[in-house]
């Protein structure tokens, strides 16, 4: 009986509801992205009803902070590079930069 071992994933169980406000999806987007593998699938409760574990969703928004950084990150990177160009263009004779 004191085998009580917390089983990872498990911490609560959400209906679509709470689902969509916490990841901001429609309902038909949810979905489709359910059928490309980018959130993570339902499981069945009951014969007409489904849920999501808490712990995948809250991993998905965390895949979506992630993402955000390193595009920040590329568009950082890719604006310097276009200041050096110009930069460059800048210092060369007109009919040498066009």
């Amino acid at each position: 009986m004191g085998d009580n071992k917390a089983i990872s994933g498990t911490c609560r169980l959400l209906r679509i509801t709470e689902v969509l406000n916490i990841s901001g999806l429609s309902r038909a987007t949810l979905y489709r992205e359910i059928a490309l593998h980018d959130f993570p699938s339902p499981i069945r409760i009951s014969a007409r009803s489904v849920a999501w574990l808490q712990d995948e969703v809250m991993q998905w928004v965390e895949s979506r902070i992630q993402l955000r950084a390193a595009d920040q990150r590329a568009e950082a990177g890719k604006a310097r590079q276009r200041s050096r160009q110009l930069s460059v263009t800048r210092g060369l004779p007109k009919d040498e930069s066009e």
